[in-house]
This record gives C-alpha cells, structure tokens and sequence, in this order.
C-alpha cells in the first residue's frame, strides 16, 4: 500500500496554510504533488529556512527569493502544523 495519496494530502494541507500567510505566495493550482514551491515576497530564505530549524523542520532554498517545501511518509500532520508555525513566526518577524 501506498503512503504517496497522504503526502499528497499533506501537501494541500500544507500549501493552503502556507498561501494564508502574508509575505509568501504559492500557486496553490500548482501543487499536484508532494513539493511545494513557496515565493518570498520580503526576507531571504536564509531567515526563513533558519526559523523553520529552530523548530525541526526542513526546506531548501531552490531561488533568489523561493522555497522547495516536501512532503514525504516521514511528515505527520503535526509536523505540517509545526512547520506552519515556524513560517508563521518568521512572517510575523518580518512585520
């Protein structure tokens, strides 16, 4: 059995929580899959991807100004929650 349907489930989880938060956008019609491209609107991804470690998440810088977010078996939703947080508060950082 396959765990790929729930990745992909936590992904729009993941997408949507990210798409509500101001200083990033995601083309939410652009996530099919388990990856999440994420643009910074404001801040660099170094703040960023150093807030989500503060909290054990992980991303990657793939861009100047952008963000690779995936989801794989290994993600819970809880740690979905746990990394909207860190992006949470490195947005709210920025104001």
């Amino acid at each position: 059995r396959t765990l790929l349907p729930r990745d992909h489930e936590r992904a729009q989880t993941l997408a949507r929580g990210l798409a509500a938060i101001d200083g990033l956008h995601v083309d939410l019609a652009a996530v099919e899959t388990n990856i999440i491209m994420a643009d910074l609107q404001r801040g660099e991804p170094s703040g960023l991807l150093a807030e989500l470690a503060r909290h054990d998440a992980k991303a990657a810088a793939v861009g100047p100004r952008r963000v690779r977010f995936v989801t794989h078996r290994d993600i819970t939703d809880e740690g979905v929650q746990s990394c909207l947080r860190a992006v949470r508060a490195w947005a709210a950082a920025k104001d």
